[in-house]
């Protein structure tokens, strides 16, 4: 007969911690659960605006420091103003995002374990030609 050692993937809570801080919901992810994909959607969507709106500032700071009409000093600013609130207002929900997504799976990971049953490596004897005996080895990426 032929045998097969089958060796599961299971995801441990430090895992899934470290995973979450990279980018938060891959923890969640890990777990199986699908509002994984919502934390790390959000918190994708929330960097890229605030990588925007943080070169946008520095642009309207320096187009509003080199200003030498006065009659443009004040909507200068104001762009500068818009633009700086908005980026702070990126700044806090980035960490909102990270720091709930950090709680979800501190609180609700619930201690289990999953079995990934599509990352298994696996060992089996094969036959190649009749007379020709080896091992298969599986390893999934």
């Amino acid at each position: 007969t032929v045998s097969q050692i089958v060796y599961k993937k299971q995801i441990s809570f430090g895992s899934a911690f470290l995973k979450n801080m990279v980018l938060p919901g891959w923890g969640q992810l890990s777990y199986g659960k699908d509002r994984g994909l919502i934390y790390s959607l959000a918190y994708t969507v929330n960097l890229g605006a605030l990588i925007y709106f943080a070169i946008d500032a520095s642009r309207k700071q320096d187009a509003y420091q080199r200003e030498t009409e006065e009659a443009n000093f004040d909507q200068r600013y104001s762009d500068y103003n818009k633009s700086y609130k908005m980026r702070n207002n990126l700044w806090i929900s980035w960490a909102v995002i990270l720091l709930y997504s950090q709680i979800d799976l501190l609180l609700f990971h619930g201690e289990e374990r999953i079995d990934l049953e599509s990352n298994k490596i696996s060992v089996a004897p094969s036959l190649r030609m009749p007379g020709e005996y080896g091992v298969a080895i599986r390893i999934p990426f």
